[in-house]
């Protein structure tokens, strides 16, 4: 299996534990990862489950990582993280 199969299958994986509120073991899942790639699985989330399921994700990760990936973010999507976290 490619590295691409894997991250789309872990994605599949994090979104389901996100729709079942399962978010430490979507948060376990994704700090699996390194920093760019989280934002990248950030972004997937924000398109499939909304910024909600995503803020809540990010308000329980570590302030280093979350930090870190808050830069690797698209401007809109910081944007819109810190105006639902402020909220």
């Amino acid at each position: 299996m490619d590295n691409e199969t894997a991250m789309d299958l872990a994605i599949q994986q994090i979104l389901e534990f996100l729709d079942a509120k399962k978010y430490s073991r979507a948060r376990d899942e994704i700090l699996k990862y390194n920093t760019v790639d989280i934002a990248e699985i950030l972004e997937e989330i924000i398109e499939e489950l909304g910024i909600e399921k995503t803020i809540i994700l990010f308000r329980i990760f570590p302030k280093d990582v979350a930090a870190e990936v808050f830069a690797y973010l698209p401007i809109d999507d910081q944007v819109e993280i810190i105006s639902g976290i402020t909220d």
